[in-house]
């Protein structure tokens, strides 16, 4: 399918599973993500070129299927994975909540770059609009860019309605303020 004709974005879905201490299971399946979170009747699929990496790992692969499973070696149960490698993929990546809070880290310490710090909050504000996750676990990651430096980053997190609507960070707190 040509992404150029269809309405909405291919959206690949994460889902783990650790086996050992150092071996996890991978599930990727995809759909197509429809901002206003209505359903994909026509249930349309691509070829999603896929980059998966880690601390120590980058594995590129063309997912062709509505859904496959990989093994991931030498990952620990507190180790990240993330998938579009410099968010260089048109389409979108939910993660389950316990990788978003693992990204905490990288993202503040810059260990990802900055096109996959813009992404990885602009899919789980998409997301968070179109009721797949919860806002508060859209701020509860907005937390670890304090020290964000980089401009698209944060004007990509300013876009956001929520903060055009008066609500902040401040402290580790959610502030809303009068506009």
């Amino acid at each position: 399918m040509f992404l150029l004709f269809e309405k909405g974005y291919p959206l690949v879905i994460v889902a783990e599973e650790q086996h050992s201490d150092m071996k996890r299971i991978v599930r990727l399946t995809q759909q197509r993500f429809l901002a206003d979170g209505s359903e994909d009747i026509d249930r349309v699929q691509w070829k999603i070129p896929i980059t998966i990496f880690t601390k120590s790992l980058k594995q590129q692969f063309l997912m062709e299927q509505s859904e496959i499973t990989i093994t991931v070696e030498n990952v620990s149960p507190n180790d990240w994975i993330k998938l579009n490698y410099h968010s260089l993929g048109l389409y979108r990546v939910q993660y389950p909540s316990d990788n978003l809070k693992r990204f905490r880290e990288p993202i503040t310490t810059k260990v990802f770059s900055p096109q996959d710090r813009l992404m990885i909050q602009d899919d789980l504000a998409a997301f968070c609009y179109a009721g797949y996750h919860s806002f508060d676990e859209y701020f509860q990651l907005l937390l670890s860019y304090q020290d964000e430096d980089n401009f698209s980053v944060w004007k990509s997190i300013s876009k956001n309605k929520l903060f055009r609507s008066g609500f902040c960070i401040e402290k580790e707190k959610l502030v809303f303020f009068s506009v």
